[in-house]
C-alpha cells in the first residue's frame, strides 16, 4: 500500500508511513479538519496548514499556537512582581512627590544591561552571565 502511494508521490515508503500513521492519529483524536486543536494551557490557536493529497483530503495538519492575551499579561505581571518584592526588601521606599504633572512621564532608564551576555575574562578582560547580571 505505502509502496504504490509513495511512486505516485516521489516519496520514500518510509515517509509515506509515517504521514499516513501521523493523520491516522490526529484524525482518531478528532483534530484534523475539524477545528477542534488541543493547545497548551494558556494558548490558543493562532494559525493552521493542512496538507491535502492529491484527491483533496487532509493528510497532515500544523498548528501554531499563541498566547492568550490576558494569560500573558498575568504571566509579565506576575514577573514584574517578583522583580519588585526582591527590591522592596533592599531598597527604601521613595517618598511620592508633593506636586505631579499628568502630562508627563517618569523614566528610568537601564542603560543597556546585556542580560543574557556570555564574557570570558581571557577574551573580553572580565567575565560577565546571566548569574554576574542579577
Amino acid at each position: 500500500m505505502f509502496s504504490v502511494a509513495a511512486n505516485e508521490l516521489g516519496w520514500s515508503r518510509d515517509r509515506v508511513r509515517r504521514v499516513f500513521l501521523e493523520a491516522t492519529r490526529v484524525q482518531a483524536e478528532g483534530t484534523l479538519g475539524h477545528g477542534a486543536h488541543k493547545t497548551l494551557p494558556g494558548f490558543g490557536v493562532s494559525k493552521v496548514s493542512t496538507l491535502h493529497n492529491r484527491d483533496g483530503e487532509a493528510v497532515a495538519q500544523w498548528v501554531q499556537q499563541k498566547p492568550e492575551a490576558a494569560e500573558q499579561e498575568a504571566a509579565f505581571r506576575e514577573a514584574i512582581e517578583a522583580m519588585v518584592s526582591d527590591a522592596r526588601e533592599v531598597l527604601p521606599p521613595v517618598p511620592r512627590p508633593e506636586h505631579t504633572d499628568a502630562d508627563l512621564l517618569a523614566l528610568y532608564p537601564m542603560g543597556d544591561p546585556h542580560f543574557g551576555m556570555l564574557s570570558w575574562a581571557k577574551e573580553t578582560g572580565e567575565n560577565f552571565d546571566l548569574n554576574i547580571a542579577e
